[in-house]
């Protein structure tokens, strides 16, 4: 059934403007499983493997821990007001069909065009991080550890090689389009034991900082690096060699540098609302629980965050994390302090290091995955209103949207490439990915405004409608998404740690996106009227299951 958006019900098949009946997508997705699906977008490898990169290297005198904790509101105002307007319109195509229905068809086209560019390119972000974040650190580690010179040879040349770069991260990206091609169950099981593997290192690796102490780990540190420095106290050394070159590894604590760490955070963590693209897709996708759920998985990422981050900086030592991120780590070490490098080198033990760095290796396809479960939503839901072809449209027996993820495929591949051969640092691909992610949260926030007004008869059938003194809480989610994307916005352009210095570069990119949005809906609509058909009619209706 097709629900008018006046909040009359009109069959599908009579009025002939959707490609069919029904969708052919399956409720596949437990709640449970749709709130991990939002876990894994900020997931605590994830985050600390970025963030605390950023935030120790950037931003000395910031307080992780504090930005941390102030992200949970900014995350909050955007998962609730994805949440709220999800469970109003429980359909595949997340956002498209949300902006679409409830401010106007072009801005739900540009909405969906401005994140369908941020999923390519966090793909292709999360790519560069699982090469050379993940693989290179692994072999050198692995490497040290065992005494196989040839394993911290391939580290080194990986981190080096842009073709090699780009064969593993792409080798990454057909693996996990492949099991996203492959159907939800093949999908979930691929997504939900990588996570658990990957989940199981990180708490392993916190349980050892947590018994072993700060003490410990610096003998055992020593131990471990002394026949590769040939110095008994690289330790300290690290934290020395940090300061020589200018990094404060004790600040006072500055609540203005903690600001820029906010946005560090918040940049890779208030995507707890994924599962909208898969709406029609989910079991009991019609309730505040969906809205409930993406809050809990957002509160959940940041608390652990917190508690694993506040365990390393208590065990590992604060000042040696600022320095080994700062640069100061010896060059025979290579360059990285992750949480599974550093527990890996504590036990110095083969098996044990190659069991950490798989944890870590493993996680990266998990979120590659789940960033890909998007742009095929959008296509299909585009092919469904009828202003892309039919084809993509099409699902197979196992309700998979198959052309769509292949084009997914192939242009995540094509934003690899940039971020690899032309992007100029790692975090301008992030930046430029939120940059456009932001233009969406945006129309979803004034969507969530609007809707009980522009929309009110489906408001007051939905369970979206609870209000607070008088106030609808779509109208709050709504107002603090936006906040939360002005506020990113302007981090994002006043701190040059982020690396827009050439500002004109992201218009270009932001800018081409919302052209291309609204271009593709003037010239379907125009197209589709010399066919004798008024795409707009369609926009009066939620599309059917």
């Amino acid at each position: 059934m097709a629900t008018s958006v006046t909040g009359t019900s009109a069959q599908a098949a009579e009025s002939g403007m959707f490609v069919r009946n029904a969708t052919g997508l399956v409720r596949e997705v437990r709640p449970w499983q749709a709130m991990a699906i939002n876990f894994i977008t900020g997931a605590p490898p994830f985050v600390i493997g970025i963030a605390l990169f950023g935030a120790l290297s950037g931003f000395p005198g910031g307080n992780f821990l504090l930005a941390a904790l102030l992200t949970i509101p900014l995350a909050l105002g955007v998962v609730y007001a994805f949440g709220f307007m999800t469970a109003a319109m429980p359909r595949s195509g997340g956002d498209y069909v949300i902006v679409s229905r409830t401010l106007h068809p072009a801005l739900g086209t540009i909405s969906a065009s401005c994140i369908s560019l941020s999923s390519f390119l966090s793909i292709a972000f999360e790519a560069v991080a699982f090469v050379t974040l993940a693989i290179v650190p692994g072999l050198i580690v692995v490497g040290l550890v065992s005494g196989h010179n040839k394993l911290v040879s391939w580290g080194h040349t990986v981190a080096v090689s842009h073709n090699w770069q780009f064969g593993l991260g792409c080798a990454g990206i057909i693996v996990a389009g492949i099991a996203v091609g492959a159907g939800w169950t093949w999908a979930k099981r691929f997504m939900f034991t990588l996570l658990g593997f990957s989940l199981l290192g990180l708490v392993v690796a916190t349980l050892i900082a947590w018994f072993a102490g700060k003490h410990t780990f610096i003998g055992h540190f020593n131990s471990f690096a002394q026949p590769y420095t040939h110095n008994p106290d690289t330790y300290h050394a690290t934290i020395a060699a940090a300061q020589k070159n200018g990094v404060n590894v004790h600040p006072a604590f500055s609540f203005v540098k903690t600001i820029p760490v906010i946005a560090v955070i918040a940049g890779i963590s208030i995507y707890a609302y994924w599962s909208t693209f898969f709406a029609g897709e989910l079991r009991q996708g019609n309730s505040l629980k969906t809205a409930n759920r993406m809050g809990a998985a957002s509160i959940s990422i940041l608390v652990s965050v917190i508690v694993f981050v506040a365990i390393f900086f208590h065990s590992f030592g604060k000042d040696f994390l600022t320095a080994a991120n700062g640069g100061g780590l010896p060059s025979e070490l290579g360059s990285s302090a992750a949480y599974f490098f550093l527990s890996a080198a504590f036990v110095n033990n083969t098996a044990f290091a190659v069991f950490m760095v798989l944890t870590f290796i493993l996680f990266w396809p998990v979120i590659i995955a789940e960033t890909a479960l998007q742009p095929p939503r959008t296509m299909f839901a585009w092919s469904f209103d009828g202003i892309m072809p039919k084809a993509v449209a099409g699902v197979t027996r196992r309700g998979v949207p198959l052309i769509a993820t292949v084009i997914t495929i192939a242009g995540s591949i094509a934003a690899y490439a940039w971020a690899v051969y032309i992007a100029k640092n790692f975090f301008q691909v992030i930046v430029y990915a939120t940059l456009a992610q932001l233009i969406t949260h945006v129309l979803i926030g004034a969507s969530a405004i609007a809707f009980p007004y522009r929309r009110k008869a489906l408001y007051q059938a939905s369970v979206s409608a609870k209000e607070v003194g008088g106030i609808p809480l779509t109208v709050i989610a709504g107002i603090g998404a936006i906040l939360t994307s002005v506020f990113l916005y302007w981090a994002f352009f006043h701190y040059p740690f982020f690396g827009l210095q050439a500002k004109q570069n992201i218009i270009y990119w932001v800018g081409g996106a919302v052209l291309f949005g609204l271009l593709w809906y003037v010239g379907a609509r125009y197209i589709r009227r010399q066919e004798g058909v008024n795409i707009d009619r369609v926009y009066a209706e939620i599309p059917p299951e």
